[in-house]
């Protein structure tokens, strides 16, 4: 039976757009589980602190696998406000090893699906202030399928991963009878501690936007460029060093990396002047603590 013209092009059609979503589409494969022992109870206000990451793959990279994973661990639990920053409040240490990486390529998985996986890994566990392990998370995702939509997974399967490590922490905790609220963000960040008469430049909502002049500490003194969003504050690219926090009323409290390379991370407090000027605080080392002064550019 000879096929219509019509038809003809609806079949064509059909496929060019099947080669289309398999071109642009990715198909994932996701695992992730957190559980804490069963005779262990949570303490109110719990944040988790990330120490090592280890690369336990047997495999080097031309990337620091450890060090992305670190810091996407920090950032997504920075998003569910679990990621401790000092002082006195109730912390779990996070101890991580990658099990398994494969960068993969996405032409690959275009070509033919399964071929050229991009692949993550991980097993976490969550000890209390004497070192015993209380709680784990296994994650792990691979992108197995898709062409130019999943071009860049080598890198943003770090985020997805320690996305899902976050949101898992979050339901155990929740789950135990201690509500980690969705941050009322906007409505906290109109707490803000800029004055009516501040220059029109700073926007109440976000105060802590902006480029600042910052003394003190040779590891924290220079520009510091950041962005508030919400209640959450972070260093952009162009800051002298790398940070992230979190605003209650006045305060920025957050962790604050110590060189280029990153090899650690303290904790420090700052408050914001009245007019959202400058900002007075303090940075705890390894050593001792450091006095901080920041002060707006005229400008930003």
């Amino acid at each position: 039976m000879r096929l219509s013209q019509h038809h003809r092009t609806s079949m064509i059609l059909s496929l060019v757009i099947a080669i289309l979503l398999i071109g642009f589409c990715g198909c994932t494969n996701v695992r992730h589980q957190a559980k804490f022992n069963e005779n262990y109870t949570l303490k109110e206000n719990v944040s988790i602190k990330v120490e090592k990451v280890v690369n336990d793959t047997g495999f080097t990279f031309d990337i620091d696998i450890g060090d992305m994973l670190a810091d996407a661990l920090e950032d997504q639990l920075l998003e569910e406000d679990l990621l401790w920053f000092g002082g006195d409040e109730p912390v779990l240490k996070m101890e991580t090893r990658i099990i398994e990486y494969e960068k993969g390529n996405a032409f690959k998985r275009w070509m033919l699906p399964g071929w050229g996986a991009t692949e993550l890994s991980i097993r976490c566990q969550l000890k209390d202030d004497q070192d015993k392990m209380v709680g784990s998370v296994v994650a792990s995702r691979e992108v197995v399928a898709g062409g130019a939509y999943t071009i860049g997974a080598w890198q943003t399967v770090f985020k997805d991963v320690a996305g899902d490590v976050a949101e898992d922490l979050r339901e155990q905790i929740e789950a135990q009878g201690y509500m980690i609220k969705e941050k009322d963000r906007h409505a906290k960040s109109a707490e803000s501690p800029v004055a009516t008469c501040s220059p029109a430049k700073i926007d109440p909502t976000e105060p802590w936007t902006g480029e600042w002049e910052v003394d003190g500490s040779p590891r924290i003194r220079g520009t510091w460029k950041m962005k508030q969003t919400g209640i959450i504050v972070k260093s952009t690219k162009e800051s002298i060093r790398d940070f992230k926090g979190k605003v209650t009323g006045n305060r920025l409290r957050g962790r604050i990396k110590s060189d280029i390379l990153h090899t650690q991370t303290f904790p420090f407090v700052i408050a914001l002047s009245p007019d959202g000027l400058s900002f007075e605080g303090v940075i705890e080392t390894t050593s001792k603590t450091y006095s901080i002064k920041g002060k707006r550019k005229t400008g930003t």
